[in-house]
């Protein structure tokens, strides 16, 4: 894929461009189900599932031509942040499903459920506002409860939980996909275990409801990588399948994106000479620069 974007540099109209190598992208997702230390011919159902988060237009990488690399590299799963994004993936005729990872206006409720994407929820109000579209329409809404174990950004509380799924058990036209949390700070092993606990809790009250989840998620990237205790039945990976770590610790994955520019310009300045604004730089010996 890479050869031929670059097949087609030489119709460019400017001096400088963004290479993607999709390649590297297959490559980083192959490496992250090493992570979890199945064998390829372990069965879709007993194995650890992966969302590849496709949010931001996949980070800047392009949402629609990365989706359906990693959905035919092996990718279960996709994760967006908003309703046009989910639409953008369907419009391709990508048909994994595809995980909001926000509670979506009552106003978009309709479209979320046009489209077969999967929603979010935090709050009773959220679930009773689905189910009345869903019932208008006739369809069935997918609901996913994202509980808050610490973060403290988005999230039903521990102590809501059990009102939240009692709305969910009485709603004729929603089934109940999964629930999950999101890590504070993934690459501490003290910090994760601690909202592994809360989750666990609301793991607990969830096993007490008459609908019961499909799958249960928490683990980001790098939790993925250190902790295999977060990873229950999926795990979400977002910035390690375009080559980015928190913190170093191999050299195993690919970057995925490069910019790229032409030298348009070469001279030689001689030692002591300064450049740039405000002369912020001064040669120490005879140099060549080159402007790009």
């Amino acid at each position: 894929m890479l050869a031929s974007r670059q097949q087609s540099l030489s119709s460019l109209r400017r001096d400088a461009w963004v290479e993607v190598d999709l390649g590297a992208i297959e490559k980083n997702l192959s490496i992250v189900r090493s992570y979890l230390n199945l064998p390829e011919t372990t069965a879709s159902d007993k194995r650890t599932k992966v969302m590849a988060v496709v949010k931001g237009d996949a980070y800047g990488h392009g949402a629609i031509e990365v989706a359906e690399v990693l959905i035919a590299a092996g990718a279960d799963w996709l994760g967006v942040a908003s309703v046009d994004e989910g639409c953008q993936l369907r419009a391709a005729e990508i048909k994994a499903p595809v995980l909001i990872l926000s509670p979506a206006p009552s106003w978009a409720l309709q479209t979320v459920l046009e489209c077969n994407l999967n929603l979010t929820v935090t709050s009773v109000s959220q679930i009773k506002d689905l189910q009345w579209s869903a019932s208008r329409m006739g369809k069935r809404g997918q609901v996913n409860v994202k509980v808050d174990t610490g973060m403290h950004r988005l999230g039903a509380s521990e102590k809501d939980l059990p009102s939240l799924l009692e709305e969910i058990d009485h709603s004729a036209n929603l089934d109940l996909v999964s629930i999950f949390t999101h890590l504070a700070k993934a690459g501490d092993e003290d910090a994760t275990k601690r909202q592994n606990e809360t989750f666990q809790r609301c793991l607990r009250i969830a096993r007490g409801a008459r609908k019961q989840p499909s799958l249960v998620h928490m683990a980001s990237s790098e939790a993925t990588r250190f902790f295999p205790f977060t990873h229950y039945d999926m795990v979400r990976v977002g910035i390690y399948l375009y080559g980015l770590e928190a913190r170093t610790v191999s050299d195993r994955l690919l970057p995925s994106m490069s910019v790229r520019g032409r030298i348009n310009h070469v001279q030689d300045i001689a030692a002591g000479e300064s450049a740039g604004y405000n002369y912020t730089w001064t040669a120490s010996s005879d140099a060549r620069l080159g402007s790009i």
